[in-house]
């Protein structure tokens, strides 16, 4: 049976995430979930305390705020304890960033996948581009650096919305028309101009 691992940031997550179990396991997964808290008020795991599964997973799913240096999901602290960002990318608190490379790279399989569902997870828009000119797209760097598949949304979203998160995942893995504009990207980070569906990749 295939195997999926899906994390989110908190209580205001959780309704996705339990959607998105539900489409996954239709989709003949196991499924193993984990709550990271809300980093605006719940201690976080730092990144060398997230779980390290026995079996590696075909796919990967995060739920969660996020920016142009990621997802919300790193911080250790609440936001009020502290003026640290929650947020790790190879520019941005980039001393952890070999961690957050290595934690992905070692959960996946040959092969796998990531989805990382939170706002400009895949950079700004085409409408943010022309007004902010930020260029960071986080899971291009994650793609490079961690050297798997990475899926992430162009500008904000809505993944504490179940219906949202399941319809990305559907365009990952059947190739869908997606919610929004999003991008994908192979191992070193290559975009894939014209995506097909996970499961539709070989056999699988």
């Amino acid at each position: 049976m295939r195997r999926a691992f899906v994390f989110h940031a908190g209580p205001e997550f959780k309704g996705s995430c339990d959607a998105v179990v539900r489409y996954l396991q239709a989709e003949k997964f196991s499924c193993q979930t984990f709550d990271v808290g809300d980093a605006r008020k719940d201690p976080q795991p730092w990144i060398d305390a997230y779980p390290n599964l026995m079996t590696r997973v075909d796919v990967i799913v995060c739920l969660a705020h996020g920016g142009w240096d990621g997802p919300l999901v790193f911080g250790g602290a609440p936001l009020q304890a502290r003026n640290l960002s929650p947020q790790i990318a190879r520019g941005y608190s980039n001393m952890a960033w070999p961690a957050v490379c290595a934690w992905f790279r070692n959960m996946l399989t040959a092969g796998g996948i990531a989805v990382i569902h939170a706002c400009h997870s895949a950079g700004s828009n085409q409408y943010e581009t022309a007004e902010y000119d930020h260029a960071d797209r986080w899971v291009q760097e994650l793609s490079e650096d961690a050297r798997i598949t990475t899926v992430g949304v162009e500008g904000t979203t809505s993944s504490g919305i179940g219906s949202q998160s399941v319809a990305l995942l559907k365009h990952v893995l059947r190739g869908t028309s997606p919610p929004q504009a999003t991008r994908v990207y192979l191992p070193g980070g290559q975009r894939v101009a014209r995506w097909s569906g996970w499961l539709n990749q070989g056999q699988r």
